[in-house]
């Protein structure tokens, strides 16, 4: 590693967790450090006592270049603690609660931030009465703000919401959420479908369990269903919940396995707030670990948590483990060494598909407490490997680059031939740009082990990336001559690749795959395939259409076809699930009225319904394809 970096996505080949000090706590407060992602940035808030009041500090970090400065959000001599901070598209909307109220106990406030961490306009108090108000959390909720806090009366402990601004006027009236002997400490939310989740730990009679509140914000705050997400009561304190989509999340949180072991514990949340399986760990014996976050990343989710010594590691790390939507392992990377205690981690990835991790640390030799940060990256491209599948969590291809470029947010890419001057790129390859307009040598086609992988006419050729199908003289024959996300229209490899995020959806069928340094797209989940591996972790080859011919897929509820009923077929959303939509040979396996179509090119066919704008991708102009909305609409161009 060139300046001391560690290595996380396949590829890479210098650092990844690029490190930012945030200060010092000398006053020793266990804290969790806020972190709010936006577009092309990450908002941080955290309690400093480094002048020996505790302030709020807040530092906007840009998920490239600069690493951002901090500033004051509070400066009085009071104690501030408790930060919670949201993105509220072009700006930030922080929380806190502190003592500056003479005459009156802990208070919540808020206040707005601007783009650049500096804080405008006066803070606005939230709580109201001679008792402690502390812990407060936000969540955006279209175009308004849900906040909750928690209210402490030296005997019970209720959390109180309301509907803000984003200049922090109350938008109706303080609602109570929880009644005792509920006693929610640190509370988190996430977006629910109509709602939110709201997740906290607690010692209860039947011992220390992490809970979950749906709370229907759809005309009203009103307190909906609540289950326990730790089955054995052995919870340890942190949690953390994330939401992939309207179909529902997942939350994290630490267990203490018979008071000795720390572990990491996984639970699936559907959109109504049910649980619909059982717990799942994270950290793997022999693996332990604690201080557990999660955030939705590319049709799955990533976990962070401080993974202690077990055998494989002789020291405190930095983890981070790749999860499917059900909450298996996809894979794991570790990170920079981190001291045995301190507060919870908290991960979040930023609209481009860059990630942050924050952290505090003890200091069991100097006292007080170290607050810390770091971006995730990828600082050199590797291979483009054609992994298959993208519900994997993303990781089939690493880009990105190791030098600086002059300020465009695009860096020199060095792992990577240049496109010759003259003549062509080697055989397999092809000349194609990167997303920041270099051009490059990369992967002309679909990975490959046998012609069997390939358009009849194509062979599967060797090139410096393995080998891939290729068009004897160039051009293609179906889109597994093109590279991933290109379609082949008239003979051409066409660039199709759809823009897509963890939180913005792909059409029905797709799932976005995710490139960590270049913008993540939308990709076709129903790819041809002569094996298991072609269709990445989860995924299987297999004939679901009965049409003699095999295609990824991934199975949960059913493989293929015939597994489900009469006009039903066997689609992915991302999971195998008899529905409407999926492979079809005539429109005789699909529902009454729909057609039959190859809507991407390649042979395979999907039910689609009747009507629409286009029949092929061949039919849509720029990077649009042929589909269906998730939403059910007739084919069309998208986006």
């Amino acid at each position: 590693m060139g300046d001391g970096g560690v290595e996380v996505f396949p590829g890479c080949t210098d650092t990844v967790f690029q490190e930012i000090d945030l200060g010092s706590d000398v006053r020793n407060l266990q804290q969790t450090v806020a972190v709010a992602p936006a577009a092309e940035t990450f908002g941080l808030a955290w309690s400093d006592a480094s002048d020996v009041f505790e302030n709020i500090r807040v530092r906007v970090v840009p998920t490239r270049g600069g690493l951002g400065s901090n500033a004051d959000l509070t400066t009085g001599f009071n104690t501030s603690e408790g930060a919670a901070l949201l993105s509220t598209g072009t700006s930030f909307l922080a929380a806190y609660y502190d003592n500056s109220v003479a005459g009156a106990g802990y208070e919540v406030f808020v206040r707005p931030v601007d783009a650049t961490g500096m804080p405008t306009g006066t803070a606005a108090r939230l709580s109201n009465n001679m008792v402690r108000d502390d812990n407060p959390a936000l969540l955006r909720m279209g175009s308004a703000n849900l906040v909750v806090w928690v209210e402490d009366d030296t005997t019970d402990r209720v959390a109180r919401a309301a509907i803000i601004s984003d200049s922090g006027s109350i938008m109706g009236a303080v609602q109570t959420l929880t009644t005792p002997p509920e006693s929610p400490a640190t509370p988190v939310l996430s977006a629910l479908s109509g709602g939110a989740g709201m997740a906290w730990a607690e010692n209860r009679a039947s011992g220390s369990d992490a809970v979950l509140l749906r709370v229907d914000t759809s005309a009203a705050l009103v307190a909906g269903s609540k289950v326990v997400l730790s089955t054995e009561h052995d919870a340890a304190g942190a949690v953390d919940l994330a939401t992939t989509d309207a179909s529902g999340g997942a939350a994290v949180f630490d267990v203490s396995v018979s008071g000795v072991r720390p572990e990491v514990h996984f639970r699936e949340v559907g959109a109504d707030g049910s649980l619909p399986a059982p717990e799942r760990i994270v950290s793997l014996a022999p693996a332990t670990g604690k201080d557990a976050s999660i955030a939705a990343l590319a049709g799955g989710y990533v976990v962070a948590y401080r993974a202690l010594p077990d055998g494989t590691i002789t020291e405190p790390t930095l983890r981070l483990t790749l999860l499917d939507l059900r909450g298996e392992i996809l894979n794991t990377f570790e990170g920079p060494t981190m001291a045995a205690d301190g507060g919870r981690t908290t991960i979040r990835v930023a609209g481009d598909g860059r990630l942050l991790v924050a952290w505090e640390d003890q200091d069991a030799v100097a006292g007080g407490r170290r607050l810390r940060a770091a971006r995730v990256r990828c600082a050199a491209e590797g291979p483009v490997v054609d992994g298959g599948m993208p519900t994997d969590g993303g990781m089939d291809a690493a880009v990105d680059g190791s030098s600086p470029d002059g300020g465009t947010g695009c860096t020199e890419i060095d792992m990577a031939d240049p496109c010759p001057a003259t003549g062509s790129c080697p055989l397999g390859t092809a000349c194609l740009s990167n997303s920041c307009g270099i051009d490059r040598c990369l992967p002309a086609g679909h990975s490959c082990t046998t012609l069997d992988d390939c358009p009849a006419g194509s062979s599967c050729v060797g090139s410096p990336f393995g080998s891939v199908c290729a068009r004897p003289g160039g051009g293609c024959a179906d889109s597994r001559d093109c590279r991933l996300g290109f379609a082949c229209v008239a003979g051409v490899c066409s660039d199709r690749r759809i823009p897509c995020d963890p939180f913005a959806a792909c059409p029905a069928g797709y799932a976005c795959l995710f490139n960590p340094g270049e913008p993540s797209f939308c990709l076709s989940i129903h790819l041809r395939c002569t094996n298991d591996g072609a269709c990445g972790p989860g995924g299987v080859c297999a004939d679901v259409d009965g049409d003699g011919q095999t295609e990824c897929t991934t199975p949960e509820s059913c493989t293929v076809n015939s597994d489900c009923g009469a006009g039903l077929v066997c689609g992915a959303t991302p999971r195998g699930t008899c529905g409407e939509f999926g492979p079809c040979t005539s429109a005789a396996d699909c529902p009454a009225t729909f057609a039959c179509q190859d809507l991407w090119g390649d042979g395979v066919k999907t039910c689609v319904p009747p009507g629409g704008t286009c029949t092929t991708t061949a039919d849509c102009s720029g990077t649009s394809v042929c589909a269906v909305s998730l939403g059910g609409d007739p084919p069309a161009c998208i986006p």
